[in-house]
C-alpha cells in the first residue's frame, strides 16, 4: 500500500483527536456554559481542518505554472531564470549565494511564455522566448536577448525579433556559437508541423531572414529537436511521429544556413519502430552520435548510432536498457556519459528497487567504465529522478532524488566523479531542504561553477499546490555545502 503523505496523515490525526475530545467533553463536562463553549471550539477546529484542503484546492486553480532554468556565470556563481505569470525573471547569485542583480523581461501588454536560456560564454546568458496576447494556441512571436555579466541587455532593451510569423511558435533550442552569437530553433504548429532555425551574431544582427530558415515540415508531430555543431557544420536531428511509429530525421547545414542534404531532411533508418528520448552530440570528428530509446517497453532498449559527415549511418549499437521515462547524456573529452534508471523487477539483482546507472562510452560506442549502479532505492516506492552536469575539466556531477512520496520529496543526493569514473567525494552528500515534509520538488538542476564545484537547484511546490519556492545549494570542489541550509527564493 502506498504511504500517505505527511500532510494527509496530520489532517487525519487532527480529525480523530477532535472527535475523541468532542465525545469526552460531551460526556464528562457538567457545567452547561463550559460544555457549550468547548463543543463550539472543537467544532470550529473540525470545520477549519475540513475546509482548508478545499480552499487550497480552489487556490491551486489560480496558481500559474512556473518554469526555471539555470546556467553558470563562469565565476563561481549561477544565473537562474524563472518564468511566472507571463514574465521572465533573471537573478545572478555570486559564489557566496548573495544576489548580484535581478532583471525582469516583460513587454507590457504581451504575455511571455516558453523560455530557454544558455550561457553566452562571457559570464552572461542568452535568452530565447515566445510572446502572445492570449493563452492557448495563439500566435507567438519569438524574441532573443543576450545579457552580460552585469545584467545589461546587449541586443537592445527589447531584444531581437527571431520570427514575426503570426503562428504558434514553440522555442526549442539555443546553440551557442562560442563568439557571443547563437542559433535558435523552434517548431511551428500550423496545419501540421515545421522546423525553423535563426542565427544571430554577437552584435544582435539577425542573419537568416526575418523568419529564419525552414528545415523541414510534416503532417506528423515533430519532436525531440536537437542542434549539434561540428567542424563548421550544424547537425539538426528530430523525430516525426505518425500513427504508432516515430522515426529519426537529419539535416546538415553550413554556417550560412544552406542545406547539405536533401530537402526536408534524411530519414535515419535505425530499424526501430518508435524512437523517443533522442539526444544528439558531436563525435569529436566530422560526424555526430544519436542516442535514443526504442518504444515504451519496460525496460526499453537504448541505442547509439554514428552518423558520418554526409549523413550516412555507420553503425547502431545497443548500449543499455532503461525504465521508459527518460535518459540523460553529457559529452566528455573522449566520449560521452549516459545515465539511466531501471525500475523494479527488470534487472534480476535488484528485483524490488529502483536503480540509477551511469556508464561512459567512447566515440566508437564502446564502454569505457564498468557500469556503475550509483544509487539503489530503499524499496519500490523510491522512484528516482536525476540529472547530470559536466564541468570545464570534464568532472561529472550527478544529482538524484526520490519522487514517489511528497513526504520525502525534499531529499536530494549529489556526487562527483572524475573522467575515469572514480567517485571523488567520500560519500554521497545529502542535501535536505527545511521544507522537505511539505514541499514536493521537480527535476533537480545541476550547474557546475567552473571552479570544481556545483550548484544544485530545485523548484518545489507545496502539497496543496498553492505556493512555489526555488531552493539552491552550492557545493565546493570537495563536496562541502557552502551556503548553510541553502538559499530560498519564494513566491
Amino acid at each position: 500500500m502506498e504511504e500517505l503523505p505527511f500532510v494527509a496523515v496530520a489532517y487525519i490525526f487532527i480529525l480523530l483527536f477532535a472527535i475523541v475530545l468532542f465525545a469526552v467533553v460531551a460526556k464528562f463536562t457538567k457545567r452547561r456554559a463550559l460544555k457549550n463553549f468547548l463543543l463550539i471550539a472543537i467544532l470550529a477546529v473540525v470545520f477549519v481542518t475540513l475546509i482548508t484542503p478545499f480552499v487550497s484546492l480552489i487556490r491551486s486553480f489560480h496558481l500559474k505554472p512556473v518554469y526555471i532554468d539555470a546556467v553558470s556565470d563562469n565565476s563561481g556563481g549561477t544565473i537562474v531564470s524563472l518564468w511566472r505569470n507571463g514574465v521572465i525573471y533573471l537573478r545572478r547569485l555570486g559564489g557566496d549565494g548573495k544576489t548580484i542583480w535581478t532583471k525582469q523581461i516583460s513587454h507590457g501588454s504581451y504575455r511571455i511564455s516558453f523560455h530557454k536560456v544558455s550561457s553566452n560564454n562571457f559570464g552572461g546568458v542568452v535568452l530565447f522566448w515566445g510572446e502572445s496576447q492570449s493563452q492557448g494556441l495563439s500566435p507567438h512571436f519569438l524574441y532573443a536577448q543576450s545579457i552580460d555579466a552585469n545584467g545589461n541587455c546587449l541586443w537592445g532593451e527589447d531584444g531581437v525579433l527571431i520570427s514575426s510569423q503570426a503562428v504558434y511558435n514553440v522555442p526549442y533550442n539555443i546553440l551557442n556559437d562560442g563568439l557571443g552569437g547563437a542559433l535558435f530553433s523552434w517548431i511551428v504548429v500550423k496545419d501540421g508541423y515545421e522546423i525553423r532555425i535563426q542565427r544571430v551574431d554577437a552584435l544582435g544582427n539577425v542573419l537568416w531572414g526575418k523568419d529564419g530558415k525552414q528545415i523541414a515540415s510534416s503532417k506528423g508531430r515533430i519532436g525531440d529537436l536537437n542542434l549539434v555543431s561540428n567542424s563548421n557544420r550544424v547537425f539538426v536531428v528530430w523525430t516525426v511521429e505518425q500513427e504508432n511509429s516515430s522515426h529519426i530525421y537529419l539535416q546538415i547545414l553550413d554556417l550560412d544556413g544552406n542545406n547539405l542534404l536533401q530537402s526536408g531532411g534524411l530519414r535515419i533508418d535505425t530499424n526501430s519502430l518508435y524512437c523517443r528520448n533522442v539526444y544528439a552530440l558531436s563525435d569529436n570528428s566530422y560526424g555526430a552520435i544519436i542516442v535514443f530509446q526504442d518504444g515504451y517497453g519496460d525496460p526499453a532498449p537504448i541505442y547509439a548510432v554514428r552518423i558520418d559527415s554526409q549523413g550516412k549511418r555507420k553503425e547502431k549499437v545497443k548500449i543499455a536498457s532503461s525504465e521508459p521515462s527518460y535518459i540523460r547524456i553529457v559529452p566528455q573529452k573522449d566520449g560521452f556519459i549516459l545515465g539511466w534508471v531501471v525500475s523494479p523487477g527488470t534487472i534480476p539483482p535488484f528485483p524490488n528497487q529502483w536503480t540509477l546507472h551511469i556508464q561512459k562510452f567512447s566515440y566508437l560506442l564502446t564502454p569505457l567504465w564498468d557500469e556503475k549502479v550509483l544509487y539503489v532505492s530503499e524499496g519500490t516506492e523510491g522512484r528516482l529522478d536525476f540529472n547530470l552536469g559536466i564541468s570545464h575539466d570534464y568532472d561529472l556531477f550527478v544529482v538524484w532524488q526520490r519522487v514517489a512520496s511528497p513526504a520525502k520529496g525534499g531529499l536530494l543526493y549529489v556526487q562527483k566523479l572524475n573522467s575515469e569514473g572514480k567517485e571523488l567525494w567520500e560519500s554521497s552528500e545529502t542535501l535536505v531542504s527545511s521544507y522537505n515534509l511539505l514541499f514536493y520538488p521537480s527535476s533537480p538542476h545541476l550547474v557546475p561553477d567552473g571552479t570544481g564545484g556545483t550548484a544544485v537547484i530545485s523548484l518545489m511546490k507545496n502539497f496543496w499546490g498553492t505556493k512555489y519556492i526555488i531552493f539552491l545549494q552550492k557545493f565546493s570542489s570537495s563536496g562541502n555545502p557552502l551556503w548553510g541550509k541553502g538559499v530560498i527564493w519564494g513566491f
